[in-house]
């Protein structure tokens, strides 16, 4: 397949294999990002996997990049992609997961990620809004409940993505609303939620 957008696909290549290959990549000018995520093999799976995205700075050929470390480890067919399912399925965030009818054993965090660029890496999540990516009605005010009532606090859910940075101050007020709420419900008078 022909691309310039972006794809992905999952390899049994080693870490240090995919970073000399893609660096050369990166380095002629044929990828302009690349990521990608170790994940431990779960319980339907056979073996240890890594799962690669690939934004093309220019039109690739799908098959020139099936990268083989040697005869029994390589990589699968790529297929296009889309930067925050892919981000979301790859970091096994449990209401993406949920929301998709999937459960996974293994969670990982933004820091297991392998980037050409940690920075844009970075960048890219914090713009990243998880409602848009969910198959229900989830939204991110479900998402700060469950944590207050899970007491995780909001800066954890800044880091993981799933707060956007154009509306923080928004719902940071909303996360203290509902925290104060919750916890004067749980001392006092009425059941919480």
């Amino acid at each position: 397949m022909k691309t310039f957008k972006d794809i992905s696909t999952i390899t049994y290549c080693s870490n240090e294999y995919l970073i000399s290959q893609l660096n050369g990549l990166y380095n002629m000018g044929d990828i302009e990002f690349w990521a990608f995520i170790p994940h431990q093999a779960e319980s339907q799976e056979l073996k240890n996997h890594t799962h690669l995205f690939i934004t093309p700075s220019c039109k690739l050929e799908t098959k020139d990049l099936q990268f083989r470390e040697n005869e029994l480890v390589g990589t699968m067919p790529y297929e296009k992609s889309n930067f925050g399912h892919w981000y979301f399925y790859s970091v096994h965030n449990d209401l993406y997961l949920k929301s998709h009818k999937l459960e996974k054993k293994y969670h990982y965090s933004p820091n297991d990620f392998v980037s050409s660029d940690f920075a844009c890496f970075m960048a890219r999540v914090q713009t990243l809004e998880i409602d848009e990516y969910l198959d229900n009605s989830t939204n991110v005010l479900t998402i700060i409940k469950k944590a207050v009532c899970d007491n995780i606090p909001f800066s954890n859910l800044v880091t993981q993505g799933y707060i956007p940075i154009n509306q923080i101050k928004n719902y940071h007020s909303a996360y203290d609303y509902i925290y104060r709420d919750y916890y004067d419900k749980l001392n006092g008078t009425t059941k919480p939620f």
